[in-house]
Formats: structure tokens, C-alpha cells, sequence
């Protein structure tokens, strides 16, 4: 370990004569000094002599809605550099040992000038990292193009991060100054929240970010392999291993459960004559239950039936081999559950990865709300908002959050409306504050125990962007007490952006539904590579409705084009959230989402068929996926630019019409040449073809 350093630094003055107001407060002010000498190595030591001539941001205060500034107990001492292709930022964030948190967030928060986008980077004192930030904003998608390294010294962590400029859009910060902030979230016992620019208790309001000069002479151009080594593969060349999925995740009044291996290609390869795909069926004990034996060839992927009628209640272990020439060439195992009938059940289809709502295909547009009773949190709102989103929204599900109080009361108005809900149990913060983990664990299972048996429940929320109120083994057990409390819901949590291989903290296994923020289908076929082999729903999560990282509200095109692109990308549905920020509902995107929704009912069939292979746009912008429902093929396409765009769709053989194609919606028609369809798309336009 090198050793640490201690330097006089160079304390910024903060500039309050040139500052910003915002709302009335003077916003602080830094200018961003250069690298003198070397470079630092991200190594999570500030260690290097840069470091001793670098800005200082000394002066956190309390993240706080209300009163006068109060400086932060827990020290934050940042440090910031840059040269022209790379952004360092360093800091020693100080806290007993005994109180340290691996969950601890470092975050940093860039805008532009104007406050078009902004951008979110974190690193937990772990080490893990994430982004997020405005719609759409990184160019080279949900990628971590960019470095963070921590340590933990005796009274403190360090977190050092370079952030290369290539990762920003320039189109909005080639300017002097830029709006930035450095925030700090303290995870254990005492909880603080601390900013550089107080931000009103949240940190993502970018009007509130302080103002970081000095950034003028940057050069975003990319290395020469930063454009090829980000690419996401297309669908039909993702390389997945060999996986293992029942087509329920659970099962009740099932007769038979379908069995699937898929194979790739290098297992494929192997596979040789009189191969045998060895299935058997165990019980608790280790009893055999049943065995099948199964001739295989070269295909890449083999089902079978497993007979549930005679099957009683309880929990099952299936064995899988596939054996060639005496060789194991893969090996797996799943969990079969069969519970008795209940009158509301939410089951997940591993096969489409979508939800099963009492048997029947579900694709949810989720509205996340913040409430205070039936109130609306912030802002000159109706006193019965709630039952206002609930029937004039046009979502179909509605998320209560677990930071504002609710009652059983609020789930059952929004049923009257047929609107599903997905709960957060209400006051957890407070009660970690007063018990920790246990407390919590408590507060979740009363709320479980309420609401099960609610009829419009459709899933349960258990942690939000790594807030986890728990070490990750004491969340596991929660997981695990709330999944044998109900197991009749699905349980999750969202990520702001995602890790692939692990999500977010917690782990790819305490979530049921791998759900990501904020982004679109880069952000699904970021998820899908952990999501598809073992069988589990894609959420996207995206702001809207007047929050921070919207300002503006999204058009009715904008909305549509969102939700239609994460569905052909193979999402399960739509998340959006904010609170208002106090502003009246937009009828016009209401009204849209009222459409939205009638065609995503009408298009749940086709998402919960098998894609077709083969299908293709020759135009990048212009997505599309093509499924049979019954007799009816389905292309479903999207233009994800704001650009109008022409494109040719290619059908593969065997599916081409004969005569004319239908579009749905729009009951126009256009005639197919030689299985090609040579067409326009108006900016962001969705259109569905049916033949």
C-alpha cells in the first residue's frame, strides 16, 4: 500500500459575488485547477503530489428541504483536477470506523449551463460504481466508461474517479462553466446526507448545482476504440451460456410444467451422436419424484413436459445433464415451487419473461408517485390526487413509495379504479433509525401481512437505488423472510443504471425483476445479458412528470417511442415516477398514455409470443421485432430518433406476405416487394404492421 499523503491544499474561496441564485440562495462557486505533472492513478489513494494542487471543496452542508444551511457532522474534503481529455475528482469522506458502511455513495453530478441534461456518476465506499442521469444522455449507452478506485483508512474512506470527456455529450458543454455537485450519503447509523450545493433534501435538482468554471479548451473526441468496444451486440448475436428455466416461477393449478435447455453454440458443437438430455425431478428429502431421458442432436434448444397433477404442494429440486459420449457438457439445476390456488396470483413467465396476472399475459405502465395520504407530495396539488392519477392517468399499475405515508386505505382506492399497485412499505427510513435492520425487517413483513391478499396487489418494492437499510447478507434474509411471508408476488428493487453481473447492491438474487435507470433499449439489452438466461423480467425506469431530471415534461411522441422501444428490446414494461414539483397534470400526455395503454393491451399477445428470427431494418434507428400471434404475423417497429428517417424492413422467407400488410392502429396498408417494405417513419414514430 503506497503511503497517504497529508498536504497543505489549495482551499477554493467560494465565489459568492459571481455565483448563481436559485430560489434566493447564492449557489457556491468553484474554478477547477489544471494537472500539474503527472496524471493521478486511479488506485483509491490521494497519493499523488497533483493531488497537493488541486481545488478543494471543503464546505458540505446538511441535504435539507428547509431553514439555514447546517454544515455536515460526518467531514467530506473533495478535490478536483482536470487536463484536456480527463475530469479527476478525489475526496476523504470521514466517519468512524465503527459506523463505516460499504454501501456509503460518493456521487457527482455535472450539467450544462442552461441546465439542457445532466449526468450522474456514484461509487459506492466498496468500490462499485454506476450512472445515470437524463433521458438518453451517455452517448456511448449504459457502458462504464470511466474509473473510480476506494480505501478505507483508520477514520475514513478515499474515493478517487476520472471521468474521461469523451463520456459527455459536447453539444451542450463546450463552455467555460458548467453547473456541478458533489454529494455524499452516509448509509449507517447516524444517517447524513451531505452536498457541496445544497439541492432541498434531493439531490437530483440540476437548478441547484453549484458553478464550476474552467472548463472551457476540452476535448471530447473518443479514443479510436471507444466507438467499437461499446457496441451492444444485436440480439440474435448475444452470447449467452448454456441456461436451465422452467416456465413458471411458480406453479399452482398447472397440470404439466414446460422444461427448456437452451444450448449455445459451443456446447452445440460438441454434442455427438445418441447424445441424452437427462432430466430428474427430486423432493425436500432428496427423494426421487421422477427421471426422464431424452434423445438429442444438434439443436439449441430441447423442452419436455413435467406432469404437476398428481404432484402435491411443496418445493422441488430439477436436475438437468446433457451427456455426450459419456461426457457431462453442461450441468444445471432449478427450483420447482407448487403452492395451493389463491384468487390473486403474479407469476412470472421465464419463457417470455413477462408477468402473469391470475394466468394472463400482463405488460404494466407504472406510474411512481410520491404521496402524503391521498395528497401528492410538494407543490399546490388536489386533495384527492391519488384517486386523480388513478383514473385519469391511464396507467394500468401505480407504485406507492415507500418515502411517503400511505395506508391499506390508499391500495384499495386505487383498485376501485382496476389500477394494480406495486407497495413500499411507508416509514422505513424512520424505523432503521429506531432498529436498524430488525425494525425494518419488522415494518416489512406487517405491510406483507396487511396487503397479500389484496386483489390488485401486483408486486412488492424492497429497496430503492442501493438504499438497502441493510448489510447485503442481512437484505438477503430479508429477501428470503418476505418471499416465504408472500410468495404469491413478485419482490424487487430498481438500480439507477446497471451492473451487469450483479445489478446493483443486493445482487443479481434478491430481485425478481431486474429493473434499471434512466435510459432506453441500451439500457434493456444491458439487463437482458444478466436477465435472459436465468429467466427474469426487464423494467426500465425512466422520470417524467415534472421531477429534477425532466424539467420540461415529455411529449405525447417522446413517451410513446420510450415505452415502445424498451418493449421490442424485450422489457416486461414501462416505469415512470417524479412528483410533480407541484405542477398540474398535462392533459395531452395523460391522453396519450390512455392510448399508449389500450394499444400495449391490445399488443400483449404478440410481446408474449416468440420473436422470429430474421427480421431486420436497414436503418439503425428504426427497431422492430416480428412475432406470430395464432395465424397473424406482428412487426412491431419504432424510430427512436427525432428525426424523420427512411428505412427498408426485410421479412425473412416464410413469413412474407402474399398481398398487402395492415397497420394496426392506423388501419392504412402498404403493399411488400419481393419481402421487403420501403417506408418512412416520422420523427419517433411507432408503427405495427399485421398480415
Amino acid at each position: 500500500m503506497k503511503p497517504d499523503l497529508w498536504f497543505p491544499v489549495l482551499t477554493v474561496a467560494l465565489l459568492w459575488s459571481a455565483a448563481i441564485r436559485s430560489g434566493g440562495d447564492e449557489l457556491p462557486a468553484a474554478r477547477i485547477a489544471p494537472v500539474s505533472g503527472s496524471a493521478p492513478v486511479i488506485d483509491g489513494h490521494l497519493d499523488e503530489p497533483c493531488w497537493k494542487t488541486a481545488v478543494a471543496l471543503t464546505r458540505f452542508v446538511i441535504s435539507q428541504k428547509e431553514g439555514p444551511h447546517r454544515e455536515a457532522r460526518f467531514r467530506t474534503e473533495a478535490y478536483l483536477l482536470r487536463d484536456a481529455r480527463v475530469f479527476y475528482i478525489g475526496a476523504r469522506c470521514f466517519e468512524p470506523m465503527e459506523t463505516a458502511s460499504s454501501s456509503d455513495w460518493f456521487e457527482v453530478f455535472v450539467a450544462d449551463r442552461e441546465l439542457f441534461s445532466y449526468y450522474h456518476f456514484w461509487v459506492h465506499a466498496s468500490g462499485e460504481t454506476g450512472q445515470d442521469g437524463s433521458p438518453g444522455i451517455f452517448p456511448f449507452g449504459s457502458d462504464l466508461l470511466w474509473h473510480a478506485a476506494t480505501s478505507r483508512q483508520a477514520d475514513h474512506w478515499q474515493v478517487e474517479i476520472a471521468i474521461p470527456f469523451f463520456v459527455f455529450s459536447p453539444e451542450h458543454l463546450s463552455d467555460d462553466v458548467w453547473r456541478f455537485n458533489l454529494c455524499r450519503q452516509k448509509r449507517s447509523a447516524p444517517l447524513e446526507n451531505s452536498q457541496w450545493s445544497n439541492t432541498g433534501g434531493y439531490f437530483h435538482v440540476p437548478a441547484k448545482f453549484g458553478v464550476l468554471s474552467g472548463m472551457a479548451g476540452i476535448d471530447f473526441s473518443p479514443p479510436p476504440d471507444a466507438s467499437t468496444s461499446v457496441k451492444l451486440p444485436k440480439p440474435g448475436q448475444r452470447r449467452f451460456p448454456d441456461y436451465l428455466l422452467l416456465d413458471r416461477s411458480y406453479y399452482t393449478s398447472e397440470e404439466v410444467a414446460r422444461l427448456r435447455l437452451t444450448v449455445n453454440e459451443q456446447t452445440r458443437a460438441r454434442i455427438a451422436a445418441n447424445a441424452v438430455w437427462e432430466v430428474s425431478v427430486e423432493d425436500s428429502s432428496g427423494g426421487s419424484v421422477s427421471r426422464s431421458a431424452v434423445p438429442v442432436s444438434s439443436a439449441s434448444r430441447y423442452e419436455l413436459s413435467l406432469p404437476l397433477r398428481a404432484l402435491p404442494v411443496g418445493t422441488y429440486l430439477v436436475r438437468s445433464r446433457l451427456v455426450s459420449r459419456g461426457e457431462v457438457l453442461c450441468r444445471h439445476q432449478q427450483k420447482l415451487q407448487k403452492l395451493p390456488p389463491r384468487p390473486n396470483e403474479v407469476k412470472i413467465d421465464r419463457f417470455s419473461r413477462l408477468l402473469l396476472v391470475n394466468g394472463r399475459h400482463f405488460v404494466p405502465l407504472i406510474t411512481e408517485v410520491m404521496f402524503s395520504g391521498r395528497k401528492l407530495s410538494g407543490g399546490d396539488t388536489p386533495d384527492n390526487a391519488l384517486e386523480v392519477v388513478a383514473r385519469e392517468s391511464g396507467f394500468s399499475s401505480l407504485m406507492l413509495w415507500g418515502a411517503s405515508p400511505y395506508t391499506r386505505q390508499e391500495v384499495q382506492e386505487a383498485g376501485k379504479t382496476g389500477m394494480k399497485v406495486i407497495i413500499s412499505p411507508p416509514g422505513i427510513a424512520q424505523a432503521f433509525r429506531q432498529g436498524g435492520h430488525e425494525a425494518v425487517m419488522r415494518r416489512f413483513v406487517e405491510m406483507c401481512e396487511e396487503c397479500r391478499d389484496e386483489t390488485n396487489l401486483l408486486a412488492w418494492f424492497i429497496a430503492d437505488e442501493g438504499n438497502l437499510f441493510a448489510d447485503e447478507v442481512q437484505f438477503a434474509q430479508r429477501f428470503a423472510v418476505l418471499k416465504e411471508t408472500d410468495p404469491y408476488h413478485p419482490i424487487f428493487r430498481n438500480e439507477s443504471g446497471w451492473q451487469a453481473g450483479y445489478g446493483g447492491p443486493g445482487g443479481l438474487d434478491t430481485t425478481e425483476i431486474y429493473c434499471g435507470g434512466y435510459g432506453g433499449w441500451r439500457l434493456i439489452e444491458a439487463i437482458n445479458v444478466d436477465a435472459v438466461p436465468r429467466g427474469v423480467p426487464a423494467l426500465a425506469l425512466q422520470a417524467w412528470f415534472g421531477p429534477p431530471e425532466m424539467p420540461r415534461y415529455p411529449t405525447p411522441d417522446e413517451a410513446t417511442s420510450w415505452v415502445y422501444q424498451i418493449l421490442i428490446h424485450g422489457a416486461c414494461g414501462a416505469c415512470v415516477w417524479g412528483a410533480h414539483a407541484g405542477k398540474p397534470p398535462v392533459p395531452t400526455l395523460w391522453a396519450a398514455v390512455k392510448k399508449l395503454r389500450t394499444e400495449i393491451d391490445t399488443l400483449t399477445p404478440a410481446f408474449a409470443a416468440e420473436e422470429i428470427p430474421g427480421a431486420f431494418s436497414s436503418n439503425p434507428s428504426v427497431h422492430l421485432t416480428l412475432r406470430r400471434v395464432g395465424s397473424t404475423y406482428v412487426l412491431i417497429c419504432v424510430n427512436v430518433s427525432g428525426h424523420r428517417q427512411e428505412a427498408t424492413l426485410t421479412l425473412p422467407r416464410g413469413v412474407q406476405p402474399r398481398g398487402t400488410v395492415r397497420t394496426l392502429f392506423e388501419q392504412g396498408t402498404e403493399r411488400p416487394s419481393d419481402g421487403t417494405v420501403a417506408t418512412s417513419f416520422a420523427p419517433l414514430e411507432r408503427r405495427v404492421y399485421v398480415w
